[in-house]
């Protein structure tokens, strides 16, 4: 299919040779920039008048003309002309420019902060304390070090709106805190820096796009599934009163922050006709892979490490994980596709049968305890198949066990 062609999923809103609409002679003698092209675009959907197939090839043609070729060759031409048109309007809207990443000095954030600066965008990096002279210089080695500004955050509305002006996109991936101040209560410490974040986002003019860094525990504990085969659902939450029943706080904090965010939200499209900001949010499991910084206080390396060392049991249950490269590649191509509302990235599931033998074909030198013959527990599916549209690819678990275990030797941790 060529990318003007139609398709039989588009015949029941296109027809040819319908009168030419009054967009298209706008779009013809426009000399508007991509920031005017998009709007065009988003008031014609909005509208839902698509009788004119003269009209959507006017369209694409003057959209690609924006934003080259490229497009087609990752899988637009794929998409029926309906949805051709929303990816491509997306591509042609205002680039991405400029982005706040907070929490700079976990792995995830620094596989996120890898990712933009090395697709030639700008990064703020947030840290809500200083870093240390070996893990500044670790963020200044991912890439052109003249698109990345280290700086410290105050984790208040007045702190993340310093930080966010400029910005056109943030990635707030700081987890919520372990540890509450005199007089607050855990949950409400659990719940604080989020709002903030949210509030100062949306208060921020030039912060469009907002993704939040969340877990799967905010998703599959105590939740009913519905569908086996497909597993939990962007859909699912946890049960909070479960929760907290079974001192679950960890996970606890992780839905109720999520719940929180989601919530401002939902006040901002009631009270304004037209919210300026999107917002999304990535479940993602347990972070398994290399780390950026060259320490063992890292939990994706520490986890690993131990078991290698005999320092932990072998785990008995599965556990779900994915590559912490992979769930950095999700935040950009959420950011890159300006992409709303829940996304869970699960890279698989691993059992230690499997994970043993990852590792010994890794370093042979591993001693690891012989995996039991004993029957693994069934380990439940998720649903991901928002990301793998936007173009995700997992990681299989040797890959990602082995640059896990790459990155400690060159440590010399193993």
């Amino acid at each position: 299919m060529s990318l003007f062609q139609t398709d039989p999923e588009d015949d029941e809103f296109l027809s040819e040779g319908s009168a030419r609409s009054p967009l298209t002679n706008r779009l013809q003698h426009s000399q508007a920039g991509d920031v005017a092209l998009q709007q065009l675009i988003s008031g014609y959907l909005e509208d839902k008048d698509l009788s004119n197939c003269g009209v959507v090839s006017d369209l694409l043609n003057a959209l690609s003309a924006q934003v080259g070729e490229k497009l087609v060759s990752e899988g637009i031409a794929n998409f029926s002309s309906r949805r051709r048109i929303r990816a491509l309007s997306v591509a042609a809207q205002k680039r991405l420019r400029k982005v706040c990443i907070t929490s700079a000095s976990s792995t995830l954030s620094s596989q996120i902060i890898k990712q933009f600066i090395n697709c030639g965008i700008d990064v703020v990096a947030a840290c809500s304390g200083n870093l240390d002279a070996e893990q500044a210089n670790a963020l200044r080695q991912l890439g052109d070090e003249s698109r990345l500004s280290i700086v410290q955050c105050d984790w208040g509305v007045t702190g993340f709106c310093k930080v966010f002006d400029g910005c056109d996109t943030v990635i707030h991936s700081a987890w919520p805190v372990t540890k509450c101040k005199d007089g607050e209560t855990d949950e409400a410490s659990a719940i604080g820096h989020v709002i903030n974040a949210m509030n100062a986002a949306i208060t921020t003019t030039s912060v469009r796009h907002l993704i939040l860094t969340s877990s799967t525990a905010a998703v599959r504990y105590f939740t009913p599934i519905a569908n086996p085969a497909v597993g939990f659902t962007p859909d699912d939450w946890s049960d909070d009163d479960r929760l907290r029943e079974n001192n679950m706080t960890a996970a606890l904090r992780m839905l109720l922050a999520e719940r929180a965010a989601w919530e401002v939200f939902s006040q901002q499209h009631s009270h304004q006709r037209t919210p300026k900001l999107r917002f999304s949010s990535i479940c993602v499991a347990r972070l398994v892979g290399p780390s950026v910084f060259p320490t063992e206080n890292d939990r994706n390396i520490e986890f690993i490490s131990n078991i290698i060392r005999g320092k932990s049991p072998p785990f008995i249950d599965p556990f779900h994980y994915v590559d912490v490269v992979d769930a950095a590649k999700a935040h950009f191509l959420v950011a890159q596709h300006s992409a709303q509302g829940r996304f869970l990235c699960v890279g698989g599931s691993l059992s230690y049968k499997n994970f043993y033998k990852h590792v010994l074909q890794e370093y042979p030198k591993a001693a690891l305890p012989e995996p039991s013959n004993e029957p693994v527990a069934r380990v439940d599916n998720f649903d991901c198949s928002k990301l793998l549209e936007l173009g995700l690819q997992f990681s299989s678990p040797h890959e990602t066990i082995a640059s896990a275990v790459r990155k400690m030797r060159e440590m010399n941790l193993l």
